[in-house]
């Protein structure tokens, strides 16, 4: 029997919103999930890729993972990876993960399909890796999935990491690097990643995305709400799968609100007032929808900005033919300024990034985010 912690998608050195509050909590949420494989006592931890934020994170991000595998070493426990597409070099250079082989990090099929025989008790175990393969690389999944079908038809117990969009488990075709119907059957269980949402199915094997350990999109709210973010944890004793899921209670709540001037008050209390699995201050993204007092809400949230962390507060207008968003008043700093210059929060952010990025001479990682925000981050791989 093999037992693994399954994990994806850390993100390590990611700060939404700008904030320093949560980078702390990206390296709080990994740190609770290396506690887990620890308190489980598993054999393996396998990461399914974007384990750093960037493809040359910071110091602060690699002390961090290194601290986790000191931990993880002392129990003799494996780390395997594979590459997602944060992961992957923008230009010649080697990977972050590779700086911590003599560590125990196993960095799996960064230019293909590649394997490792393991034994545990006894039984030989088939462990493989596929990394991001996006943009012009996508066709070369189809045959990497053929050369690992192949390969796991010897093995009784395997299981295949990789860091792909597959389609229908996530619905746009466009944006998906493969296809459900291409996936290597024959393995065990399928640890994957690159989608945030944890999703678990058993229709040709055991495949799962196990989903990012934070939140890093307010599009992530609503099923963070219902499900949380976790883990997994997964026992292989001869090709049977048992698996079962861990709840991380470090992850900061978020809350992403729409409401009238004449509700929103009764909303943001009742927000403030719910019970969590930790005593961090929820982020609550807030939009008054139609005729609104702007004095009159900033007073008011004032009132309860002892419990909440904002976002600045945002205004939309409806009218019958169009939505104009007019965004909240702000009073100072570069930020404030870029936002009234733009009308876009989101605009303004992307803005600070690469100003950010320049700053630290990271012309690369600018260049990344112009793209992605574009949306032709696929021409990075180019």
């Amino acid at each position: 029997m093999v037992k693994i912690m399954h994990f994806s998608d850390t993100h390590l050195g990611a700060r939404e919103y700008s904030m320093e509050e949560r980078e702390e909590d990206i390296y709080e949420s990994f740190r609770e999930a290396i506690d887990i494989a620890i308190e489980e006592r598993v054999d393996l931890v396998v990461h399914s890729g974007d384990l750093f934020d960037s493809w040359s994170p910071s110091n602060r991000a690699l002390t961090e993972f290194r601290n986790a595998l000191l931990k993880l070493g002392s129990r003799n426990i494996q780390f395997y990876t594979v590459l997602g597409d944060h992961d992957r070099p923008k230009r010649s250079d080697l990977p972050s993960a590779r700086i911590f082989d003599f560590l125990g990090v196993h960095l799996l099929g960064a230019d293909g399909y590649q394997s490792r025989e393991l034994d545990f008790d006894g039984e030989k175990i088939l462990l493989a890796g596929i990394s991001n393969m996006k943009g012009l690389r996508a066709k070369e999944l189809p045959p990497n999935y053929e050369i690992a079908e192949n390969e796991a038809k010897k093995y009784r117990s395997s299981i295949l990491i990789s860091h792909q969009a597959i389609y229908p488990y996530f619905p746009f075709k466009d944006e998906c690097e493969g296809d459900r119907r291409e996936l290597p059957g024959d393995f065990s269980y399928l640890a994957f990643g690159h989608i945030h949402d944890f999703l678990l199915k058993r229709e040709i094997t055991s495949f799962s995305y196990a989903g990012s350990t934070d939140l890093l999109s307010t599009r992530e709210i609503p099923k963070f709400l219902k499900n949380g973010k976790g883990v997994n944890i997964v026992s292989i004793t001869r090709g049977n799968v048992e698996f079962s899921r861990r709840r991380l209670n470090s992850v900061r709540y978020q809350y992403d609100v729409k409401s009238t001037q004449d509700d929103y008050l009764k909303i943001l209390g009742a927000i403030a007032d719910k019970k969590r699995p930790n005593s961090k201050k929820p982020i609550v993204t807030l939009t008054i929808v139609g005729e609104a007092n702007y004095d009159d809400i900033v007073k008011e949230v004032k009132r309860i900005d002892n419990l909440t962390i904002r976002k600045p507060v945002r205004f939309e207008k409806e009218s019958k033919a169009t939505k104009s968003y007019v965004q909240s008043k702000m009073t100072s700093g570069i930020r404030d300024y870029l936002v009234r210059y733009f009308d876009s929060e989101e605009k303004a952010d992307l803005t600070m990034k690469v100003m950010h990025s320049l700053n630290a001479e990271d012309s690369g990682e600018a260049y990344r985010m112009i793209l992605k925000e574009l949306g032709l981050d696929f021409m990075v791989d180019i």
